[in-house]
């Protein structure tokens, strides 16, 4: 079975709610594919995609897909973060990297971005995630390279992620979504689009 969740913790320990999560699913053999909040399926037959691609993609460990932006090289169409926001633009390119790639996984020694994370229930018994970092995917796909598991990026797998774009300047190094919030009783302030 394929459950998907979306990644979210009002106190910013995201591997720590993935961990109580991850307790929820019922089998070892169980996959989960882990999406941040601020993505979006670029391809309406996504469902039929990925349950096509861990098919035949049973001996990795993890899977990430391809992305419009991230700090993951191997994930970016391309190699580099997207300046268009334009999902027309995004669709088409989904429906190519399908037609060219299907099933297709590309093993990868990077860490895999948690903004699209495909792994099973055992993986994570084995490689439990670290919690109060805001580095919880790639301390996570570290020890299950080290542990042996194979990882690799789905290259038929395409997804918008919005992925800070009020940062103009070197977006990849903004982490201030990620970290633990101050608590303070003020009301918050959020980025001007």
């Amino acid at each position: 079975m394929i459950h998907y969740r979306t990644i979210w913790d009002t106190g910013k320990n995201f591997g720590g709610m993935i961990n109580r999560e991850m307790e929820a699913i019922p089998h070892p053999d169980d996959w989960v594919v882990w999406r941040d909040g601020d993505t979006m399926f670029l391809h309406e037959q996504w469902g039929l995609q990925i349950e096509s691609i861990i098919d035949v993609n049973l001996s990795y460990a993890i899977i990430g897909g391809m992305l419009t932006r991230c700090n993951v090289k191997d994930q970016l169409h391309g190699g580099a973060m997207s300046d268009n926001f334009d999902v027309k633009v995004h669709h088409i390119i989904a429906h190519e990297l399908w037609n060219l790639h299907t099933t297709t996984v590309k093993p990868t020694s990077r860490p895999i971005a948690a903004a699209c994370m495909m792994f099973q229930k055992k993986t994570w018994q084995a490689n439990k995630f670290e919690e109060n970092t805001m580095h919880f995917d790639a301390i996570f796909t570290h020890k299950v390279m080290a542990n042996g598991g194979r990882v690799g990026v789905a290259q038929g797998l395409y997804l918008a992620h919005l992925y800070r774009p009020w940062v103009a300047e070197h977006p990849e190094r903004h982490y201030g979504h990620l970290e633990q919030p101050k608590r303070q009783n003020k009301k918050h302030e959020y980025p001007s689009t």
